[in-house]
This record gives structure tokens, C-alpha cells and sequence, in this order.
């Protein structure tokens, strides 16, 4: 496979696992909040794009061969 596609799956693969992670946090501060009374906080800590290590490395990665592929582009692009 070339490097732009892999690089842009990883980039697609971290947004949807930190979106997960979002989705995740709103369950389970609507969970948290099921038999409460009174001035319960429903809003939830949603969770830094840092927090989860998958993320991160999946984003600088599917960045790193984006810019791999960005550059073998330009090598081979014949000069006039």
C-alpha cells in the first residue's frame, strides 16, 4: 500500500477511537447520574486528545506518512 493511504487511515482510525471515547464519557455520566436527586452534575469530563496514548500515536504517525508520502512525491515529480 502507499504511503498516503496508510497514513490516512491511521489519521481516520485515532478520530474514531478518541470520538468512542467521547461517546463512552457521556454514557457514563448519563449512568452516573440515573437514581441521583437534587443538583446533580450531568456534564461530563470528556477526555483530552493526550489522554489515551492509541490516539496520539496513531494521529503523529498517520501525520509522519503523510508527510513520507508528501515528499517521495516531490522527488520523483520531473522538473521542466
Amino acid at each position: 500500500m502507499k504511503y498516503s493511504v496508510v497514513g490516512l487511515v491511521l489519521i481516520v482510525f485515532s478520530a474514531f477511537l478518541h470520538t468512542l471515547e467521547r461517546i463512552a464519557a457521556r454514557i457514563c455520566s448519563y449512568m452516573s447520574a440515573i437514581g441521583q436527586q437534587g443538583g446533580f452534575d450531568t456534564r461530563p469530563t470528556y477526555p483530552s486528545i493526550t489522554d489515551n496514548i492509541f490516539v496520539l500515536a496513531f494521529l503523529v504517525g498517520g501525520l509522519i506518512l503523510l508527510f513520507i508520502s508528501l515528499l517521495q512525491k516531490k522527488s520523483t515529480k520531473p522538473k521542466l
